[in-house]
């Protein structure tokens, strides 16, 4: 027991001890080694930014003394006479000795309020305490660029025998030839980030503590935890052997039966029959006794109270001698393997009889308590009042005590009204019910799914109560949580990615482009928000200002009376109201300029979001992904990071999470694959000569990769006079970036829909004629090679190409609707048929019979959303961002999402699980399912999802071609 400890010990150490001591010192490292360096870089910028703005204040001053110049108000000499005394006396700072100088570009000192002693001295030969020439510094910025900093040493604010460093800012009056400057202490920076480095030791220190604590109370409980779970499994093992025992030493004969075969019998059989235990094993169990009829249709018909009957018998021996025996079944479940225990006993004593009778009704009760499937008792009336109920069917109720339960009935747990009404239909018209599909709500109130059978029981022809088994079926949906710290991590994360972006959206502003500037400036105060889109006349957005448009281009204009359009800025970054955070976060990853992102809504509704509203998100594992692959530099280190980042979504898979979730992973991880394979193909084939935009298409293009996609891309390219060596450019590329992505493990498209095809790398104009010929002229057979084209994605570069293609996209379809009705009509062909699972059959060609393509299966669906979705002009592409805008926008009704969307995610979660364990096993993952290896349940409930995609083709057909 002390060895076990030991390694109860290690594996915690491992597993938790040494990632909490990781993180506490990953957390450290950050705080130190980036946030405190930012913010000092921060303090900095700031500082630059109060004296640029004060020197502003202080030309100003001379700017208005040197238009009464101009006007014969002042001579100049009286001119700068005033200015000087005026600048010579301004103050600020907390002390309110921070202050400017004048100097001209001699340098000659005009004015130093705390040096008086250089006023109208050369300054030529000044030098600070390191050699310096500081004043001669400062006429060369500006004589470059007319402002600029300097860095020097000087004595403190008053105080000159006190010399620190010090940043000055110096601007170029023009007119009078003067240089005027100001500057900040590099002390007080330090000064405050040595306090906030002081706080944030302190933080760290109490965050190490708590983590101390706590991981020392959870070692504590787990060893407590793993010390008595040791222990009990030592008695069991003690408890097995005692019962091995008792079996050994037990007066009555005893055969197991598991799958029809005798699997062991105790040395009392031995005795009775002659047979040694190795010649019974041979045999069949009809060749030793001879069962009564009667127990063997019980047998038969799998009856569960098989264990209430015994009856005489015969037993044959070695020496061919037949006696009588008393024998009695039981059902057991044997290590997880249903088996049957044949008790054989000696009637030469009837108390014998009985008390061996007695015994066996307890070991079953006992045995029945620890069957997986939940066994139970009701009465005969309207809703089944519990009589008898072992431990597993009270657990899936929600009850730990038959108490609990006895004055509760069963239709009182069902959910759905229907359920109720054909469970009572099929018990008077059957007799019995066989594993009908439920929904039941638990004393918790959690909703489960249960598959329940049910037979009624007759005594002289009476009807005297019922006998139930129920099994829950929602472990077997994949509703497990058994997570590893990575999935919960990797599981939790794409959660909160897949989120709404409108969560964290901030309201948006709405002007006219005329608005003068200090109205917009008001109203944004008003209102609370720092962005505000301008609209043109005819309402349309032409641009936006932010606090950052204005710091940066309002200045001195804050009473300009000219409208906001003169310092607006364009263009403005939208997404769609309906887009996730991944969305937004990938925006932001792919052009680190833009630094917010406008929600379109549908009915002109916008909002917005700052590139440091998603900053608690780049914590996170996709952050470690993005550094990873942006920092690949060959493609051996892109596939390991490739096949590492899938494996991280293998288990994720197992754990029955949405499908979503791993699709978008997927997504995710390929999109940064290609990114990087793009620029590393931009390295080897030099700057492209035009703009260009890489697009994905089919599933990859819908954010729906599975682990078995191959390639579908495109190229698209701007129209250039030179054609023909753009082309050359192009195809080049296209080619290395489609070969890398195979090396990869991204397979090439078997019809050839990819980018190094060069009939799908050309420039923009002729991609339009391609659509519109498509469009206008197409065959069955061309729209179904080029569906894929209408779930094009951008992926890199300019994007505005394939938005452009989506709207050339509408105005066409718009003209020719008959397009449509071609595509309804081959959607409807993919019609499963009449087959295996009652009646749907979608087989392969050339594949093992009784095979199912789980991908054929789903292509209606996508299909059926591409088809609404491209004749309502809905711009999404993922199949259930589609159908959710579809619901709506009240194109199709609620009841019709529900059902498409249930089957859809159900089927793509059987082809990702069985992907999953393809790959798991070393084999490559496919979409061909074997019917075999399905359970009934399973069968049951495919049926089901494959029947509402009968009843969304029937809908397609009357909407498209007006027949059902």
């Amino acid at each position: 027991m002390e060895d076990l400890l030991k390694k109860a010990r290690k594996k915690f150490f491992i597993n938790i001890v040494l990632p909490s001591i990781m993180a506490v010192l990953l957390f450290v490292v950050t705080l130190f080694f980036i946030v405190i360096p930012h913010f000092e870089n921060s303090m900095l910028d700031k500082k630059r930014e109060m004296i640029t703005e004060l020197t502003n204040t202080a030309t100003s001053i001379l700017e208005k003394y040197h238009k009464e110049e101009l006007a014969g108000m002042l001579t100049r000499e009286e001119a700068q006479e005033i200015a000087i005394s005026r600048i010579e006396y301004l103050r600020y700072g907390e002390e309110n000795k921070d202050y400017f100088w004048v100097t001209d570009m001699q340098p000659v000192m005009i004015v130093h309020p705390y040096r008086p002693e250089l006023n109208g001295k050369d300054l030529s030969d000044f030098e600070d305490s390191h050699g310096k020439k500081l004043f001669v510094e400062c006429v060369k910025v500006v004589q470059k660029d007319k402002h600029g900093y300097v860095e020097y040493m000087w004595q403190w604010k008053d105080d000159s025998t006190h010399i620190v460093p010090k940043l000055s800012y110096v601007k170029l009056f023009e007119p009078w030839g003067w240089i005027v400057g100001t500057g900040i202490y590099i002390e007080d920076v330090k000064a405050e980030i040595s306090g906030l480095t002081k706080r944030f030791i302190i933080i760290s220190l109490i965050i190490t503590a708590l983590v101390s604590l706590i991981l020392f109370y959870v070692g504590r409980q787990s060893f407590s935890i793993e010390k008595k779970r040791i222990a009990a499994e030592i008695e069991l093992n003690h408890s097995r052997e005692k019962y091995r025992s008792l079996v050994d030493a037990s007066t009555e004969g005893l055969i197991m039966m598991i799958d029809n075969k005798i699997s062991f019998v105790n040395p009392v059989l031995e005795n009775m029959s002659g047979f040694t235990a190795e010649q019974m094993m041979s045999k069949k169990i009809s060749e030793i006794i001879t069962i009564p009829e009667k127990i063997r249709e019980k047998i038969d018909n799998g009856d569960e109270d098989l264990h209430k009957l015994s009856s005489e018998c015969k037993m044959k021996t070695a020496s061919d001698d037949i006696i009588d025996v008393i024998l009695s079944v039981n059902y057991i479940d044997f290590y997880g393997q249903d088996a049957l225990i044949f008790n054989l006993k000696d009637v030469s004593s009837d108390k014998l009889v009985r008390e061996e009778l007695l015994s066996s009704k307890e070991k079953f009760q006992s045995l029945m308590d620890k069957l997986n499937q939940g066994i139970f008792r009701t009465s005969i009336d309207t809703k089944g009042k519990f009589l008898e109920a072992n431990q597993t069917a009270l657990k899936i109720f929600g009850y730990t005590e038959f108490d609990q339960i006895k004055d509760l009935y069963i239709l009182d747990f069902f959910v759905e009204k229907n359920d109720k009404l054909s469970f009572r239909k099929n018990l008077l018209k059957e007799g019995f019910i066989k594993n009908q599909l439920v929904k039941l709500r638990k004393r918790t109130g959690e909703y489960i799914h249960a598959a329940v059978s049910l037979v009624v029981v007759y005594d002289k022809g009476k009807a005297k109560f019922c006998d139930c088994i129920i099994q829950d079926i929602s472990l077997k949906s994949g509703v497990k949580n058994d997570f590893s710290d990575l999935n919960k991590e990797f599981t939790g994360f794409m959660h909160q990615l897949l989120t709404s972006a409108e969560q964290v959206a901030k309201p948006v502003l709405k002007c006219n482009y005329k608005l003068k500037i200090p109205e917009l400036i008001q109203k944004l105060n008003d209102s609370s928000t720092g962005f505000a889109l301008i609209e043109s006349e005819e309402g349309h957005i032409i641009g936006f200002v932010n606090d950052k448009v204005l710091r940066e281009r309002v200045g001195i204009k804050t009473d300009s009376v000219e409208g906001v359009f003169q310092i607006m800025s364009s263009p403005v970054h939208y997404l769609n109201e309906g887009a996730s955070l991944m969305d937004v976060q990938n925006v932001f990853n792919s052009d680190k300029s833009i630094d917010y992102i406008v929600l379109k809504g549908n009915k002109n509704s916008y909002s917005y979001i700052e590139r440091k509203d998603l900053l608690i998100t780049q914590e996170f594992l996709p952050l470690k992904v993005t550094t990873d692959v942006k920092n690949a530099e060959t493609v051996e280190q892109l596939r390991a990071l490739h096949d590492k980042y899938v494996s991280y979504v293998l288990p994720v898979i197992d754990t029955g999470a949405d499908s979503e979730i791993i699709f978008s992973s997927l997504s995710f991880i390929s999109d940064l694959i290609c990114e990087r394979l793009i620029e590393m193909g931009i390295k080897v084939f030099g700057p492209p000569p035009v703009e260009f935009c890489f697009v994905t298409l089919g599933s990859e293009g819908r954010k729906e990769q599975t682990l078995n996609t191959d390639q579908d891309n495109a190229l698209i390219f701007a129209d250039s006079e030179n054609d023909e060596q753009t082309k050359m450019y192009f195809d080049g590329l296209s080619e290395y970036i489609c070969n890398s992505l195979d090396e990869i493990g991204y397979e090439f498209c078997k019809g050839g829909i990819m980018a190094k095809n060069p009939d799908y790398c050309q420039s923009y104009s002729t991609w339009e004629k391609y659509f519109s010929k498509w469009i206008n002229t197409g065959t069955g057979k061309d729209l179904l090679e080029i569906s894929v084209f209408f779930d094009m994605r951008a992926v890199y570069g300019k994007k505005s190409f394939v938005t452009d293609l989506q709207s050339k996209i509408d105005i066409l379809t718009s003209k020719n609707p008959a397009y449509f009705i071609l595509l309804a009509q081959n959607n409807i062909k993919l019609k499963p048929q009449v087959g295996f699972w009652g009646n749907i059959l979608i087989e392969t060609a050339g594949a093992p019979p009784e095979t199912v393509n789980i991908k054929e299966a789903i292509m209606p669906i996508t299909n059926f959303a591409r088809i609404y979705s491209l004749n309502n002009e809905v711009h999404e592409v993922s199949t259930i961002k589609r159908l959710k805008t579809l619901k709506d926008e009240g194109i199709i009704a609620l009841d019709t999402y529900r059902n498409v969307v249930e089957a859809y995610k159900y089927l793509q979660q059987i082809r990702l699980k069985h992907q999953s364990v393809l790959i798991t096993k070393g084999l490559s993952p496919d979409n061909l399912i074997s019917t075999k290896h399905l359970s009934y349940l399973d069968k049951t409930i495919i049926k089901k999802v494959l029947a509402n995609i009968n009843t969304m083709l029937s809908k397609l057909s009357y909407d498209f071609k007006g027949t059902m």
